[in-house]
């Protein structure tokens, strides 16, 4: 959002407008991706959400200027990245949940929120320090240099998941101690 107001001039608005189709697929690919997990596996929805998000990335890299292109580059790279996202999150969640017992899901959910909350505000920050660096006004080099960030770390995340090993998710079990009537 900050690149569509601070490079192609856009008001608060129309930048979240212009963010809304890649939330709408990464919903969309969440629900469809979480239907069909158990078949290909958490690990593998995290690899391919984290290299095609960093592929989109790249992709931003060379294809971005100051020109407005929202229709060639930014919907496109919106609506693939959005669905790349939504792979992720689900496999991450799913990963989170199916490593531990039935007792223990709230636990390992309430972690992966924790884990991913951290991570935002340090990513922020950092992406704030990169954005810092380049003086403002309309220089595109410092959100380029956003974008390769996100990218790399997105492919680092991405190839983070060959280690994830896959479980089935385990059927809910009472909890220790609690007796079904």
């Amino acid at each position: 959002a900050l690149f569509l107001i601070g490079i192609w001039g856009y008001s608060e608005i129309e930048a979240g407008l212009a963010m809304s189709p890649g939330a709408i697929t990464a919903a969309v690919a969440a629900a469809v991706i979480g239907r069909r997990i158990e078949r290909r596996g958490q690990g593998a929805s995290i690899v391919a959400g984290g290299l095609v998000w960093a592929a989109v990335g790249g992709w931003l890299l060379f294809r971005l200027g100051t020109d407005p292109s929202f229709l060639s580059v930014w919907l496109p790279a919106g609506l693939v990245g959005g669905a790349a996202m939504g792979a992720i999150g689900v496999g991450i969640a799913t990963a989170a949940v199916t490593a531990v017992e039935p007792a223990r899901y709230a636990a390992a959910t309430g972690l992966n929120l924790t884990a991913r909350q951290v991570g935002g505000a340090l990513g922020i920050a950092v992406l704030a320090a990169i954005l810092q660096g380049g003086g403002g006004g309309r220089d595109i080099d410092p959100y380029l240099a956003v974008f390769l960030f996100c990218s790399l770390g997105a492919a680092a995340g991405g190839l983070l998941g060959f280690g994830v090993r896959d479980r089935e998710v385990q059927a809910a079990a009472p909890a220790p101690g609690l007796v079904s009537r």
